[in-house]
């Protein structure tokens, strides 16, 4: 379901070792950065694992790499030319 900017994404699935990690690299695959996640764990089980993601096309995280690229420029060239 989108929530802004982000689509959330529910996994509810038997708790085994490493679905968290294997859930990431699913959503990896499908070019989906992660902003958040959260585990819920029940005692019988199972797990619910929500994702709040973007694509990484997604203009919004264009933004953002640009802004970061700007300012890690920004930051080289301070500390290149110390006052």
């Amino acid at each position: 379901s989108p929530i802004g900017n982000a689509t959330q994404i529910f996994v509810h699935t038997l708790d085994e070792p490493s679905t968290f990690a294997r859930i990431c690299a699913a959503l990896e695959t499908l070019d989906l950065t992660i902003h958040d996640a959260r585990i819920y764990s029940d005692t019988d089980g199972s797990t619910l694992d929500t994702f709040f993601a973007l694509r990484v096309t997604d203009p919004l995280w264009t933004a953002i790499r640009i802004r970061f690229k700007r300012l890690k420029t920004g930051f080289a060239n301070t500390s290149a030319h110390p006052s």
